[in-house]
């Protein structure tokens, strides 16, 4: 903490606007020093910050890259779908998709091929089993059900058949 001084000393009479001059120098040498003093706490605040920050992110890195390890360990794959958390309609229309390309590679396509598409997969999903599958999305969306674990037929690209096991669960924004 650093603090200032500021004196006159005459043996003259001091007007009352020399006064008031030296006091408002001593006001604002008072502002002055009290905001570098903030500015230097911010500046450690900030640095700190940005330490955690960093080593949270190379936390999150290293969760996602053993997550990704693990996918590929087991040939399975991952997809995503993101719902409008304030859409009251009922209808559960996502407004992001992801499939990964493992997933895609599953049923006989590179992750160029394969749009990001609910329309899409569904398209892939063996007639008899997709309204079944499409109940137990709806049961997890709506909280009946709290785990998707399901088994369905799946087309590969190449018009086989395959049997394709997903779990699943809704995770909500805090």
């Amino acid at each position: 903490n650093a603090y200032g001084f500021i004196g006159v000393q005459n043996t003259q009479e001091i007007s009352a606007e020399i006064i008031s001059i030296v006091d408002n120098a001593i006001q604002m040498l008072a502002i002055i020093l009290e905001n570098q003093e903030q500015s230097q706490l911010l500046s450690a605040e900030k640095e700190s910050l940005a330490a955690a920050v960093a080593v949270r992110t190379a936390e999150l890195q290293d969760h996602r890259t053993r997550l990704e390890f693990a996918i590929v360990g087991s040939k399975g794959g991952e997809w995503f779908y993101e719902y409008d958390p304030d859409d009251a309609s009922g209808e559960f229309t996502p407004i992001a998709v992801f499939y990964s390309p493992q997933l895609k590679q599953f049923i006989g396509y590179r992750d160029d091929e394969f749009p990001n598409s609910l329309e899409a997969w569904d398209q892939q999903i063996f007639p008899e089993d997709l309204l079944f599958i499409q109940q137990k999305v709806r049961a997890v969306l709506t909280g009946r059900q709290e785990f998707l674990d399901e088994e369905f037929q799946i087309y590969h690209k190449d018009g086989s058949v395959r049997w394709l096991a997903t779990q699943g669960r809704v995770q909500r924004a805090e």
